[in-house]
């Protein structure tokens, strides 16, 4: 597919236009569950308590203080709890990595269709359908803007740029931890001349900050975060590479084994289903079987530095949370992602080239078809998940509960009891104590989930 220079905004226009009517939905979305923990926690009233929000926090698992805290504290100053700028700065975060998504497959690949198609496909996918509606996870949008950042810097050889982008990453999110060994593959298949001293300080930090995690934060101990090495651990391989597909997140909940799926569920979702079925072996087809026969029968040449690079990329990405069986969810996947786009893109395009020579509109029908299959299993799941997925569903309790506060309390009683139905999704939207205590500004306020005639304020 012959593309021109002048053709690329059109093309990016169209990119994030379509990402947009993707994810329009999600703007509307409330916040809910770690959102009202992340707003409790984000709270100052001068530069020492701002300053204080990048120390550890052992009452959580994670530590991301530009991911978390920060951002939920400049734009509460700012907006109040209004979630709607939560949402758009997102999305426009978002669409800048899009940006560098096609910038750092030019510089890996020196190939305009294969940096574009890159960018669509990881513009629209459903990998990023839980950071959109769960604002507590904007840190694995932000925290992609600056693993992208690192690596092209990197590639450009300006490392203390590329540090920079590093250090702030470690800020964000922990899954940049393992950036220094893909960095590292990536010196070593591309046999790039610099010495190998240039990437000992990514190293030496991922180190040092796995030994700070191990030996001062560790994971509670609880099942959710139990690590283990067993049959578990290939369904969670299997459930990341699915949810690459745009899979729902769902899937994790039907499979009664390794291929087996609950036949209630087919009967219950059979459209829902067979359209994922489909369009997964659709995708199979055109990105692994048909390189695959073109390779065998000599017609195209795959650089085999260039596979290996990928499946170091794509494999360590996902390393940090495969061993979790508990914790799994598709938002750990954007940069393992990544790396599966570089491994199949490339020989795709290789193969389509090949037949482009005798059939010319080729060069447009196969990417055409691949286009239009992602975008088909992307809008079917969209549709799925705001039938069965727990962020919209909680987005829309914890709303319905706070219009309730809005309309009927009066924040000058002397009520300090709120009184809640005892459903498990009621507490998970609302995050326990958190949510009313920070939408009514009162940290002493307690939330009962209960059906008891008990004295207090019933929502």
């Amino acid at each position: 597919m012959l593309i021109k220079k002048y053709n690329i905004p059109f093309f990016f226009c169209l990119i994030f236009l379509i990402s947009i009517i993707i994810y329009f939905p999600a703007l509307n979305s409330y916040f809910f569950q770690d959102d009202w923990y992340s707003l409790s926690i984000s709270k100052a009233a001068n530069l020492t308590e701002i300053l204080n929000f990048f120390l550890p926090n052992k009452n959580v698992v994670y530590y991301r203080p530009l991911g978390m805290q920060f951002p939920f504290f400049l734009l509460q100053v700012i907006f109040g709890l209004n979630p709607l700028p939560f949402k758009i700065i997102a999305l426009s975060v978002h669409l800048l990595n899009v940006l560098l998504v096609y910038r750092l497959f030019k510089k890996l690949i020196k190939s305009e269709s294969v940096s574009l198609l890159s960018a669509f496909l990881y513009a629209t996918s459903a990998v990023h359908y839980i950071p959109f509606f769960w604002s507590a996870t904007f840190a694995f949008i932000l925290g992609i803007t600056f693993s992208l950042l690192t690596f092209l810097f990197f590639i450009e050889q300006k490392y203390l740029r590329s540090f920079l982008f590093f250090i702030l990453g470690f800020l964000t999110f922990e899954i940049i931890a393992v950036l220094p060994f893909i960095l590292l593959s990536y010196k070593i298949t591309n046999k790039v001349n610099q010495g190998f001293k240039v990437i000992v300080p990514y190293i030496l930090t991922s180190v040092l900050y796995a030994f700070f995690r191990v030996n001062f934060l560790p994971p509670p101990e609880i099942p959710e975060y139990g690590i283990s090495l067993n049959q578990q651990t290939l369904m969670n391989l299997k459930y990341y590479f699915l949810w690459a597909f745009n899979w729902p997140e769902e899937m994790k909940n039907q499979f009664l084994s390794f291929i087996i799926v609950n036949p209630l569920f087919i009967k219950d979702f059979s459209f829902y289903y067979y359209s994922f079925v489909v369009s997964f072996f659709i995708n199979i087809f055109f990105l692994v079987l048909l390189p695959a026969v073109f390779t065998v029968l000599g017609k195209i040449k795959i650089d085999l530095r260039n596979i290996i690079f990928a499946l170091i990329w794509s494999l360590t990405s996902i390393l940090p949370v495969l061993f979790f069986p508990l914790h799994t969810f598709p938002y750990y996947l954007p940069l393992s992602f990544l790396g599966i786009l570089f491994l199949l893109l490339p020989p795709f395009y290789q193969y389509v080239s090949y037949l482009s020579k005798r059939l010319a509109f080729i060069s447009w029908l196969l990417p055409g078809i691949v286009i239009a299959n992602w975008l088909w299993s992307v809008f079917v799941l969209i549709d799925f998940n705001a039938k069965v997925h727990w962020a919209p569903r909680r987005s829309n309790l914890s709303r319905q509960f706070m219009e309730k506060a809005t309309n009927e309390y009066n924040p000058s009683d002397s009520v300090a009891v709120f009184l809640i139905k005892p459903d498990a999704e009621n507490r998970f939207a609302l995050n326990d104590q958190d949510a009313l205590r920070v939408f009514i500004n009162n940290p002493r306020l307690k939330t009962v989930y209960t059906d008891e005639n008990i004295p207090g304020f019933r929502l």
